[in-house]
């Protein structure tokens, strides 16, 4: 039985520029910076960077992990490797307690608002077809600075 997401893995071209948007913008913790990991197969020359970034401690606890990979390194057309090292995804929704403190410091810092925040309560949105099962919430999205969208979720009373 799955009881949780594990962690968000996001590949950047840049981590020190995107990093000051998950660290001082959304608020998360840096818990491991770690630089020079092998990438064995792919290049015995080179290695990837990954940050990994908390906003709560505990084993099963979530977490998201940037990760940049030099410039030179070729992982193929296809196959794991390719996969591991694409660009990005999507998006990623975070829940929030308080968007108010957020979006103060995404407008500070210049961040791009891909939608600005509102109240939704359509229950489509949360994966269910009654409406009944589902409070309403205030969304947003934020662009970081290599454009990967990151979603805020804030649940409305009643719950």
């Amino acid at each position: 039985m799955i009881t949780g997401i594990s962690h968000a893995n996001i590949r950047v071209n840049d981590i020190d520029t995107c990093l000051p948007f998950y660290r001082d913008v959304l608020g998360l913790t840096v818990t491991w910076d770690e630089c020079g990991q092998n990438l064995g197969e792919v290049s015995s020359q080179q290695s990837r960077r990954a940050v990994f970034l908390r906003w709560a401690e505990g084993p099963a606890q979530s977490f998201v992990v940037l990760q940049s990979f030099p410039p030179e390194v070729d992982p193929g057309e296809g196959g794991f490797m390719a996969r591991l090292s694409a660009l990005g995804l999507n998006h990623f929704g975070f829940w929030v307690d308080d968007l108010e403190p957020i979006v103060a410091r995404a407008k500070a810092a210049g961040t791009t608002f891909v939608r600005e925040a509102a109240v939704d309560c359509i229950p489509r949105h949360m994966g269910y077809a009654d409406p009944s099962q589902t409070p309403c919430f205030r969304t947003m999205q934020l662009a970081d600075p290599e454009n990967n969208v990151v979603q805020l979720d804030q649940w409305l009373l009643p719950l």
